[in-house]
C-alpha cells in the first residue's frame, strides 16, 4: 500500500485558488478526482466481497465422540509403532497407494 500525505482540504483549495484555473480546467480536475474516489470505492467493495468463510462440513453421520471412542478402545492394547518403518510398511498402511507428497521423495 502507497503512503500518502495528510494535507488539509482547505488547504488544497488554496492552493488551487492561487493557480487561477480557469472554470474549464476546475471542471476537469473536479471529474478526475471523482473518477477516481469511484474507483478506490469499488476496490474496497470488491476486497470486501472476496473474503470467503469456510464451514466445517460434517462428512459422516453418527460418528462416534471422542468419549465414546475412548470407551470403545479401553482395555485394548495400543499397537507399537516401528522406530524407522520402512516404505513399504508405510505404503501398506495408505491402503497400498503412495501419498502425493512423498512420491517426489520415493
Amino acid at each position: 500500500m502507497a503512503a500518502t500525505a495528510t494535507i488539509p482540504l482547505e488547504g488544497i483549495l488554496t492552493f488551487l485558488d492561487t493557480m487561477k484555473l480557469s472554470a474549464r480546467n476546475k471542471r476537469w480536475l473536479g471529474e478526475k478526482l471523482i473518477e477516481q474516489a469511484k474507483g478506490e470505492d469499488l476496490l474496497a467493495k470488491k476486497a470486501l466481497h472476496t473474503r470467503r468463510v469456510h464451514k466445517v462440513v460434517r462428512r459422516s453421520a453418527g460418528s462416534p465422540s471422542d468419549n465414546e471412542l475412548s470407551a470403545l478402545f479401553a482395555g485394548r492394547d495400543v499397537p507399537q509403532m516401528p522406530d524407522d518403518p520402512d516404505w513399504d510398511q508405510v505404503i501398506d498402511a495408505n491402503t497400498g497407494k503412495t501419498i502425493k507428497p512423498m512420491e517426489k521423495w520415493l
